[in-house]
């Protein structure tokens, strides 16, 4: 987002991670991870820009690639104006 000038620092980007640990295996494992991400933009044109590159950032996420396949991942956002 820096790249689109949305700045994230200090304190306007915040995220909740939650792991879900289950034994589907008898083997206790994680299952899932919920991230719910919350940024605060200056504008409404910055808060259309967030919406809409999203939904890609998995893809360039290292922990997401690395877990790929192996763990259930849910993101959700929330945007609001500063």
């Amino acid at each position: 987002m820096e790249a689109r000038n949305i700045k994230t620092k200090p304190n306007n980007l915040t995220a909740n991670i939650k792991g879900i640990i289950d034994a589907p295996d008898g083997v206790l494992k994680i299952t899932e991870i919920i991230s719910d991400f919350m940024i605060k933009v200056e504008n409404e044109e910055q808060k259309q820009v967030v919406e809409r590159i999203f939904p890609v950032f998995p893809k360039y996420c290292p922990v997401a690639q690395t877990l790929e396949g192996a763990v259930k991942f849910t993101y959700n956002l929330q945007v609001t104006l500063k």
